[in-house]
């Protein structure tokens, strides 16, 4: 069963998974897991796929991808999701992609890594440097590099990976009361190094994590939702998204539990919030 809205050109589109906790059989070690397709611009899910246990993460992206007009977005996947025939899949349904990259390709890593020491030495002579960027928020400080550098020179990954334009090295420092600490962070990209989508697409990769799945747990209390029956589970967690999706296109100032709250009391509201939902524009 799936869950698919129309979204605009250019949108950036996560994909992540999210497992419902309270689903858990028990027979089984934890509850149904769902990857997540999730509109940065627009705020809604364009589709849910349940991850089948005979299979894995990477075959649910695939599928997902299969169910969606991605035609000029820009998709970012965690490193799960840095795979060749899911950068192909990206690249033929004419979209564009940036891919995290990690232990699970530890070549890849290390290829990137190593090029990167020597662009320091500056062996390289075309590069991006963003230069630190600051953010303060919630207490803390942080900041973010981004270093790129083109595909051109990696002659072996551009062979292998189908569109690749460009790698990127992200140097991310945060500080909390006095206490620094450093994380670098690798992707691959079909955009070219100098593109401004790179670090957008980085950043707004974590709207799926902020404003879907802490959303979901907070306003709808999902890891503690007991179905489990058959689709049970997967059916009420795709009303869920459909919900917050109306929510959040509501004009009307409040958090969603609230919203959700005086909808349920409020037939006045609830219809104001399905009007809102159905003819908006965005």
């Amino acid at each position: 069963m799936n869950l698919v809205f129309k979204k605009s050109k250019g949108e950036i589109v996560a994909i992540d998974g999210k497992t419902v906790c309270g689903s858990r059989k028990k027979d089984e070690n934890k509850g149904i897991h769902l990857v997540n397709a999730w509109a940065c611009q627009n705020k809604l899910t364009l589709g849910t796929l349940k991850v089948d246990k005979k299979t894995n993460e990477i075959t649910a992206i695939m599928k997902i991808l299969g169910m969606l007009n991605i035609s000029g977005c820009t998709i970012t996947v965690d490193a799960i999701g840095c795979q060749k025939k899911i950068a192909k899949k990206i690249i033929n349904n004419n979209a564009d992609y940036v891919l995290c990259v990690k232990d699970n390709q530890k070549w890849l890593k290390i290829d990137i890594d190593t090029s990167f020491e020597l662009n320091e030495r500056h062996i390289y002579q075309h590069y991006f440097d963003s230069g630190f960027k600051e953010e303060k928020c919630h207490g803390r400080l942080e900041s973010r590099r981004y270093l790129t550098l083109p595909a051109e020179y990696f002659p072996k990954v551009q062979e292998e990976w189908p569109g690749i334009k460009s790698v990127a090295k992200v140097i991310r420092k945060r500080t909390i009361d006095e206490q620094t600490s450093e994380e670098i962070n690798y992707y691959i990209s079909s955009h070219s190094y100098i593109s401004e989508q790179i670090p957008e697409a980085i950043r707004k990769h974590w709207n799926v994590e902020n404003c879907l799945h802490w959303q979901l747990d907070v306003s709808f209390n999902e890891d503690n939702c007991r179905a489990r029956i058959k689709n049970e589970a997967e059916n009420i967690a795709i009303l869920r998204r459909i919900s917050m999706a109306f929510l959040k296109k509501n004009k009307y100032k409040a958090g969603i539990k609230r919203k959700r709250k005086r909808a349920g009391w409020d037939d006045k509201f609830l219809f104001e919030v399905l009007n809102d939902g159905l003819n908006t524009q965005d």
